[in-house]
């Protein structure tokens, strides 16, 4: 949640905190490091550091938290992080130049101190900031998730083109972007996609470019759960794989939650057993079902052995990021509803449990009861799909089914 109302106070800002910027006094952008969120272990020990830029706004976001997504990163790479901060009266794209005369001071400091890596990310105006960043000496990696820093079809066009002309000057050897469908960021004839892209080939770099990512819509995904589960893994490989060729680069579709590694449950692909009086009603649940929440939960339910009147699925649950809850696997036991088909688990015969009912033959509606820690029955509702094994990717959007 505060994430996401972090992103939301960002997106305010964009829209009206431009009018408040000012030429000024340069004191008023400084750098702070993140010992909160992560450990600070200086150059000897971290593998890098990752200099985080907080979005734009008409109010101070110096203390906000920092978008979940870089945080899971540098704690899995072991990173420092180092917040580049601004005040809201310096804050807009007319002292861009003077900020990152400021930011190239403090990578050179942090590359003289001994820090292997540089990395620098944010979101929303912070994005914008980090790919612009990309053009600095020193700078390694360059990460923006909605990158923007004006909304207005002409400014759209106007910053767009600016953005790309920086990128095409990258000296940073990896660049990520998101860009995601229903963010106002968006309303472009030419989608902005098409204009990175053609720069970054231009470039020297080895580039990421996830255009519309499904099921991650609004300038609010950039706060979300679902995009640190899918991405994280895939940032970081191409953060730290020093063979990458120049040119784009995709994220596998089959890699994070979706193989369900961080519990210890890795794909079987085996066809469940079937009693001789099993109920055919329950074979279109066979197979194994996946997906997430918003928050970056997520379920597994693979068929393990259908009956007469019950199915049997192997199942791992992992709360949403950040929770620090553990995950589970177990077996779970369904009957099936004959009145409307679909299939209920009640945990030791009490009110928590789970039901679920086929929207499609490849989408399965779960609905889980969850005791809060009042004692009280909460739900929740995850869409599952049915994994086909494939070998797709996250390919440009025009290519996206």
């Amino acid at each position: 949640m505060r994430g996401i109302r972090y992103m939301l106070l960002g997106l305010v800002g964009l829209l009206w905190g431009v009018d408040a910027c000012h030429a000024g006094n340069l004191s008023l952008v400084w750098s702070e490091w993140e010992t909160s969120a992560v450990r600070r272990q200086g150059p000897k020990e971290a593998e890098g550091v990752l200099m985080y830029f907080h979005g734009r706004s008409s109010r101070d976001l110096t203390k906000d938290p920092i978008l979940t997504l870089f945080v899971e990163m540098a704690n899995v790479a072991n990173w420092d992080i180092l917040r580049i901060n601004r005040h809201p009266y310096v804050d807009c794209e007319d002292m861009d130049e003077d900020i990152l005369q400021v930011v190239a001071s403090v990578v050179e400091q942090a590359r003289r101190d001994g820090y292997r890596k540089v990395v620098v990310g944010g979101g929303s105006g912070g994005g914008w900031l980090a790919l612009r960043a990309a053009a600095l000496p020193g700078v390694d990696a360059a990460i923006g998730l909605g990158p923007g820093t004006a909304y207005g079809r002409s400014e759209l066009s106007r910053t767009r083109d600016v953005l790309a002309g920086d990128l095409a000057l990258a000296q940073a050897k990896r660049v990520a972007i998101f860009l995601f469908e229903g963010d106002l960021l968006e309303d472009l004839e030419e989608r902005r996609a098409v204009a990175f892209r053609r720069a970054l080939d231009n470039s020297a770099s080895s580039y990421l470019i996830v255009d519309h990512p499904p099921d991650l819509r609004g300038h609010q995904a950039i706060g979300s759960g679902r995009l640190v589960r899918r991405y994280r893994d895939c940032l970081l490989q191409l953060i730290r794989d020093a063979e990458l060729p120049a040119g784009e680069t995709l994220c596998s579709r089959t890699t994070g939650y979706a193989a369900g590694d961080d519990i210890g449950f890795p794909g079987s692909g085996r066809s469940p057993t079937l009693s001789p009086d099993h109920n055919p009603a329950l074979l279109p649940y066979r197979g194994r079902w996946q997906g997430d929440d918003d928050w970056g939960s997520y379920l597994i339910l693979e068929a393990v052995a259908v009956e007469s009147n019950m199915i049997e699925f192997a199942a791992g649950w992992s709360d949403a990021i950040g929770s620090g809850r553990p995950t589970r696997m177990g077996s779970l036991f369904f009957q099936l509803d004959e009145h409307d088909g679909s299939i209920i688990y009640r945990h030791n015969g009490g009110a928590s449990g789970m039901s679920a009912r086929l929207e499609s033959a490849t989408e399965l509606e779960v609905t889980m009861r969850i005791p809060d820690q009042n004692g009280q029955i909460v739900m929740r509702r995850i869409l599952l799909s049915r994994r086909v094994d494939d070998t797709a990717v996250s390919r440009p959007a025009e290519a996206v089914e």
